[in-house]
């Protein structure tokens, strides 16, 4: 069918830009995140969850680049449509609720941000199973918001449970608990625990914190 083909092409672009992302290859991954939106809303109309996952995946580039209003507008929309189309206490809008979490810590609103992963981790805590990756994801980002508002008691207990959560979900290794990794090193960082930090920060094979999105 149509629809069949067009999955077969759309979900290899998605997948190639996310690695060209990892490469820090992002005016390539651009053209290729474009083209599978573009694709998406040809094959499907404008409104489906194939184009949702697109147009996510574009946002993420799009905040890549910096264009953080832009992405922002995106991943909203792309929220909307997953709670109309599959309904709001579903993994997919969990999922869009943390990305969006993820923008608006990076943009500094961190109020917003706290209220965004706070909502998703009620929903993920009723709704998924309870060893859902996306359970600890949420508390994670909702800690890190904490932690920039200096309540670093709260923080470091959310994200000791959320690393320990990851870790069993996802590995050590998996990008989504070493953001959370990351995050404790940037809380003990901020709460002057040094020792802490670089305990951490070992775990990161002695890389630098860095902003996670």
């Amino acid at each position: 069918s149509e629809h069949a083909n067009a999955g077969k092409i759309i979900g290899p672009l998605q997948e190639l830009a996310r690695l060209l992302i990892d490469s820090q290859r992002l005016a390539e991954a651009e053209q290729f995140g474009r083209r599978a939106l573009e694709l998406a809303k040809d094959a499907f109309g404008e409104r489906h969850v194939v184009v949702s996952s697109a147009l996510t995946d574009y946002a993420t580039i799009r905040q890549c680049h910096g264009d953080l209003d832009g992405a922002e507008k995106m991943l909203r929309e792309a929220l909307q449509m997953r709670r109309e189309l599959v309904g709001p206490e579903s993994e997919l809008a969990v999922s869009s609720l943390n990305n969006l979490g993820c923008l608006l810590y990076e943009k500094g609103e961190f109020d917003e941000a706290a209220k965004t992963f706070s909502e998703a981790a009620a929903v993920a805590q009723r709704a998924l199973n309870p060893g859902n990756w996306l359970i600890a994801s949420t508390q994670s980002g909702l800690a890190a918001c904490l932690a920039a508002t200096k309540r670093f008691e709260e923080a470091e207990r959310l994200l000791l449970d959320s690393y320990q959560r990851l870790e069993v979900a996802l590995g050590a290794a998996d990008s989504r608990t070493k953001q959370t990794v990351r995050r404790l090193v940037d809380l003990y960082v901020s709460w002057g625990q040094i020792q802490k930090s670089n305990a951490w920060r070992e775990r990161l094979g002695n890389r630098g914190s860095g902003k996670q999105i």
